[in-house]
């Protein structure tokens, strides 16, 4: 059996099919898993040991989609899962003619299937990716008989997982201190996704002053904006914004007491080492089903008549006045972090200040 999965959205659409890999691994422990994402993203599963091959491509590129194809009709895949439903990626699979390709139904792509299942209602989106695998759980599917008698638990296990390797470790480890170390990832993609600079610098001098070490992480390009807030806040702080890979950063903060973040990819980085995450959001809402999802973990939110505003936010407000973020006020977020952190302990009160 050779299996292909396919995801080519997001570094965090990424991680959520961690636990589709691992379990369909579990279902098919001789076959060939191979999996397809975009260039740029290749480097999240780096040592899953659940993964034979990891294939990449840029759909946007004609060439390079062309290229995609012949590849994947050269290894003849005997089916696909795909938890991404663009036109460009069911097109893909079925000019490929990979005999068994597994998707969700609600698209209108979905004729290019040859097995569509419903979208689960569940609330976490690695949960929805796994009902991909429940046509291996009934008598329904007659063409793949070669399945082992014990599949997946009754209990699915969707939590997902990273596997950075001692070096990420070594190379991480130089921008930690020796205790109460805090990840800080303050950027996004989209503005309207991100809490504004003034209560990151003012949430950093309030767990500056209760003996955090705070860490900025993320990429290149939000080096300036991590230094902006460090200078700003003035405080002795670590800027590591574009020195770090994924899984060094992964290494990172799986050695953090919590994350602290926007909705973005560093919350399911977070998550799938199991750090406490503390994230906030604002345009976007839980529902979507990609909230951070383990008993230590916070979510940051103001209930407003306007929110949603959209599935991924936008570059600005569309009402101008971006209260879902201006809201959330940095001596209550610092209370609760506190309190998480320090369950046993009395802490001061930020409410005020």
């Amino acid at each position: 059996m050779k299996i292909l999965i396919v995801q080519t959205a997001f570094i965090g659409d990424v991680i959520l099919i961690t636990p589709l890999i691992r379990e369909t691994r579990k279902i098919f422990p001789s076959a060939i898993i191979d999996v397809l994402v975009t260039s740029g993203n290749q480097a999240i599963l780096n040592n899953n040991p659940h993964i034979n091959e990891i294939l990449i491509t840029d759909k946007k590129k004609v060439l390079d989609y062309v290229k995609t194809l012949f590849i994947l009709r050269k290894k003849a895949y005997d089916l696909a899962l795909t938890p991404h439903r663009s036109a460009r990626t069911l097109t893909l699979l079925f000019l490929a003619q990979i005999k068994e390709r597994i998707g969700f139904n609600r698209d209108i792509y979905r004729h290019l299937l040859t097995c569509g299942v419903r979208h689960p209602k569940s609330p976490h989106k690695a949960e929805k990716n796994l009902g991909l695998l429940k046509p291996f759980l009934t008598d329904n599917y007659p063409d793949l008989k070669t399945l082992p008698e014990i599949l997946i638990d009754d209990k699915l296990n969707w939590y997902s997982e990273l596997f950075p390797d001692k070096k990420d470790y070594e190379d991480s480890s130089k921008y930690l201190y020796a205790d109460n170390n805090i990840a800080i990832a303050p950027g996004s993609v989209w503005n309207t996704k991100r809490w504004s600079k003034e209560n990151y610098v003012a949430l950093s001098k309030l767990l500056k002053e209760k003996g955090y070490n705070l860490i900025f992480i993320g990429s290149k390009s939000e080096q300036e904006l991590a230094q902006e807030i460090i200078d700003r806040a003035g405080i002795d702080a670590i800027n590591s914004c574009g020195s770090l890979s994924i899984l060094q950063s992964a290494a990172l903060i799986s050695q953090c007491k919590a994350l602290i973040c926007n909705d973005s990819g560093a919350l399911h980085i977070g998550n799938a080492v199991n750090t406490p995450v503390f994230a906030f959001f604002g345009p976007t809402v839980e529902k979507f089903g990609y909230y951070p999802y383990r008993p230590q973990d916070y979510v940051f939110e103001i209930d407003l008549e306007c929110r949603p505003c959209g599935m991924h936010g936008h570059k600005k407000c569309p009402l101008g006045h971006h209260n879902c973020m201006k809201m959330i006020e940095p001596g209550i977020v610092a209370d609760r972090i506190l309190e998480k952190l320090n369950p046993n302990n009395t802490v001061d009160c930020f409410e005020d200040n």
